[in-house]
């Protein structure tokens, strides 16, 4: 019963452990696939990641607007 207990709250720290890091990779590739989508649609300014620092607790990142060179 008590081996059944630890095993039952290791697995429950280990998913809440996870819970970060898994939302801060699902949320980069949101951000990734934002931008990508911004820059299809947009002639004029164009979107870029400059750097991009994921952590277990936290998320960090930098985006550059540009002018494209053209026409307009």
């Amino acid at each position: 019963m008590r081996t059944t207990v630890v095993a039952a709250g290791a697995i429950v720290v280990a998913a809440v452990a996870a819970v970060p890091f898994v939302s801060g990779q699902i949320l980069e590739r949101e951000i990734r696939d934002a931008i990508d989508g911004y820059n299809k649609r947009q002639s004029f300014v164009t979107a870029s990641i400059v750097s991009y620092d994921r952590h277990w607790n936290r998320s960090q990142f930098v985006t550059r607007l540009s002018v494209r060179d053209g026409p307009e």
